[in-house]
């Protein structure tokens, strides 16, 4: 009986703390954010994008074949936190001979310059309580003062 008791005891205890869980997901607020990404005035396609606040989980999103781009802060959540983010735009895929993925058996060489990925410059400030587009024009080649 006392053994039947308990049970019951930790099968309301884990249903209250995923409850919770699942609650506090929910109520961090989020800013929408779309936009295009363009290499030498073309669109990327299939490109990780990934902002990195300062404090708190990541969003990315992969652009499509137009290189336009949704946030997700989880899969089922579009949006990305208020405040600044380092900006990380790649195209570079890991080879990967288990996978059943054709393009990560094979893998791909990174087709952005690294001052957009692995030693990006790129940053966006989201305001709370706004939607953004936010555009990334990027260039093959640095462009340097006179």
């Amino acid at each position: 009986m006392v053994l039947k008791d308990n049970f019951r005891y930790t099968q309301l205890w884990s249903m209250l703390l995923i409850t919770i869980a699942v609650g506090c997901s929910d109520s961090v607020e989020l800013v929408y954010v779309e936009g295009t990404v363009t290499l030498d005035s073309q669109p990327v396609p299939d490109a990780e994008v990934t902002f990195l606040p300062q404090d708190g989980r990541p969003s990315s999103a992969t652009t499509d074949f137009e290189g336009h781009y949704v946030l997700h802060y989880l899969p089922e959540r579009a949006g990305a936190l208020p405040g600044t983010h380092r900006v990380v735009i790649s195209t570079y895929v890991e080879a990967d001979l288990d996978s059943p993925n054709p393009i990560i058996q094979e893998g791909r060489a990174e087709a952005i310059p690294e001052c957009y990925n692995t030693s990006t410059t790129l940053t966006a400030e989201l305001k709370p309580g706004q939607s953004d587009t936010l555009d990334f024009s990027l260039h093959s080649t640095q462009v340097t003062g006179l």
